[in-house]
């Protein structure tokens, strides 16, 4: 990937995230990403963001929107609003217990580092 777009990161990683494509969303992330989930969480690695995930497919719904975006060729940053739908109950849910139908709805901003074309550190608050 030369280089990331605001159209790529759009229609290619929010739209992976929003369809459950781990492969889509993961061919940003540079093999040793670092992601930061608000202090709560901390993963290290592009394969354990993909382990993350993949737990949650099937549990979770994610659904991202954004409403703001900047980029540069050394970051993005964005503002972004996220539902979480509970596919089944889901006690042990970063942002809390979570029962089957159920949804959590959020906003907040996004930092990504870029280098060569990949994320290698993403934060959200």
């Amino acid at each position: 990937m030369p280089s990331i777009t605001k159209e790529s990161f759009l229609k290619d990683y929010i739209r992976g995230f929003n369809e459950g494509n781990i492969s889509a969303f993961s061919d940003f992330y540079h093999e040793n990403v670092v992601l930061d989930l608000g202090g709560e969480l901390a993963l290290e690695g592009r394969q354990a963001i993909i382990d993350f995930y993949a737990e949650r497919v099937g549990r979770i719904q994610e659904t991202l929107s954004v409403s703001k975006l900047v980029l540069d060729e050394h970051g993005l940053a964005c503002i972004a609003k996220g539902i979480f739908l509970a596919i089944e109950d889901c006690p042990e849910f970063i942002l809390g217990p979570i029962a089957k139908g159920q949804s959590i709805e959020i906003e907040g901003f996004i930092f990504y580092e870029i280098e060569n074309g990949k994320f290698t550190q993403i934060r959200a608050k």
